[in-house]
C-alpha cells in the first residue's frame, strides 16, 4: 500500500471512529483488534496514486480557502473598528454637506 494513500485513509471518518474505540481508564488506548479487522479497499498502486493526488490537491484548495477566509475576516473586522471609531466616515455630516451647496 502507498504511503499518501494509507496517509489520506487514517483521515477518513470511517477510521478515526474505530481508532476511537478505546479501553482503560487512566490511560485510554485504542483497541488494535478492532483496527486489524477494519476492511480498507485496496486498490492498484496507480489508482492508490490518483486517489491519494486528488485528495491531497483537495485538502490544499480547503486549506487556501480557509487562509483566505481568516483574511477576509480580519479585513472585516479591521474596517467595523475603522467605521465604529469613526475614523472613517460613509457619508458626509451634514454641515459639510450645506457648506459644499453655499
Amino acid at each position: 500500500m502507498r504511503s499518501e494513500y494509507l496517509f489520506q485513509v487514517v483521515q477518513t471518518d470511517r477510521f478515526n471512529e474505530a481508532a476511537s474505540m478505546t479501553y482503560g481508564t487512566h490511560m485510554p488506548r485504542t483497541d488494535w483488534s478492532v483496527i486489524s479487522n477494519l476492511l480498507i479497499p485496496v486498490p492498484d498502486p496507480s489508482e492508490q496514486c490518483a486517489i491519494a493526488e486528488v485528495l491531497s490537491d483537495m485538502d490544499a484548495e480547503i486549506d487556501a480557502l480557509e487562509k483566505r477566509r481568516a483574511k477576509l475576516r480580519d479585513i472585516k473586522q479591521g474596517m467595523m473598528q475603522e467605521l465604529l471609531t469613526g475614523r472613517i466616515r460613509l457619508v458626509q455630516p451634514k454641515e459639510q454637506t450645506k457648506e459644499a451647496h453655499v
